[in-house]
């Protein structure tokens, strides 16, 4: 019998002690720390990702290959300059549904060859350049000058 009324004292404090605790804890001036999350105790929330949507770039098809699986888009974007950078070019070779930054392949026509793209949100579809790479400028000749030795004159 003494067993039985331990136990039940036992039971009947830890109720109490659970019960109070829960609402000390929100009356609690600590519970404003668990709120604000002050230790990081919670996860933070999903951070969400917008895509850059900037100016749209400047972008050249330089090729289409299917020689692996799938179809790839071989580009070369060029990036205009920030500072302390200068502008940039850099090539990217992406398949079906890749992204590169504000770039993303949408479709690739291996027929047409051409290539549906997302630049920056604005829906473009881009071929093969049909204009002449500008010839690289000549150096201006310089006319050669006549090799002259030094010539020492003495007067006397």
């Amino acid at each position: 019998m003494a067993y039985d009324r331990y136990v039940f004292f036992i039971a009947l404090r830890a109720m109490v002690f659970f019960g109070v605790s829960g609402a000390a804890l929100a009356a609690s001036p600590y519970a404003r720390i668990y709120q604000r999350n002050l230790f990081h105790l919670r996860p933070p929330p999903p951070a969400v990702v917008l895509p850059e949507k900037g100016p749209a770039l400047k972008v050249h098809l330089t090729g289409i290959t299917t020689i692996f699986r799938g179809k790839r888009a071989l580009l070369k974007v060029d990036f205009p300059a920030k500072f302390p950078e200068k502008a940039k070019q850099e090539s990217y070779i992406l398949a079906e549904g890749q992204r590169a930054g504000p770039i993303e392949v949408l479709e690739i026509n291996d027929k047409k060859a051409e290539v549906k793209l997302d630049n920056s949100g604005a829906v473009s579809t881009i071929t093969f350049d049909k204009t002449a790479p500008a010839p690289a400028p000549t150096p201006n000749p310089v006319a050669p000058q006549p090799l002259r030795f030094p010539i020492r004159r003495t007067f006397r």
